[in-house]
C-alpha cells in the first residue's frame, strides 16, 4: 500500500488553472505538478538568507563577505569573458560553413542558393 496520504486543498481558481496550465506543459499529472512545486517551497526554505552588509558589525565578518562577493565577481567576470568567446568561436564556424557550403554548390554549379 501507498505511503502517500490524500490531502484535500482549497484553492483559487486561477491558481488552479495555473497549475493545469503547467502540468500540460511539463507533461505531468496535475498532482504531481503540484505536489513537485511545493515541494520546491520547502528547498526554498532550506537556502540562506540574502545577507545585508549593514546588519554585519563584525569587521572581520564584513572583510569575510565582501571577498565572498568579490569572488563571485570575478568568477562572473570569467564565465562573461568565456560567453564571449564562444559566441565568436560559433560566428567564425557560421562563416566557415557559409563559405563551404557556397564552394560546394560553385563546384555542383549550381550558385548558393538561400
Amino acid at each position: 500500500m501507498s505511503d502517500d496520504v490524500q490531502f484535500n486543498l482549497r484553492i483559487p481558481a486561477e491558481l488552479k488553472q495555473r497549475i493545469v496550465d503547467a502540468a500540460k506543459k511539463n507533461s505531468r499529472s496535475i498532482n504531481a505538478e503540484a505536489q513537485l512545486r511545493l515541494e520546491r517551497t520547502f528547498d526554498l526554505d532550506d537556502l540562506p538568507e540574502p545577507t545585508n552588509p549593514k546588519n554585519i558589525t563584525d569587521p572581520q565578518k564584513l572583510e569575510e563577505w565582501a571577498n565572498s562577493i568579490l569572488k563571485e565577481l570575478l568568477q562572473l567576470k570569467e564565465i562573461n569573458a568565456r560567453l564571449e568567446r564562444l559566441e565568436n568561436d560559433v560566428g567564425v564556424l557560421e562563416a566557415n560553413s557559409y563559405d563551404v557550403e557556397n564552394r560546394i554548390n560553385d563546384i555542383d554549379g549550381r550558385g548558393y542558393m538561400p
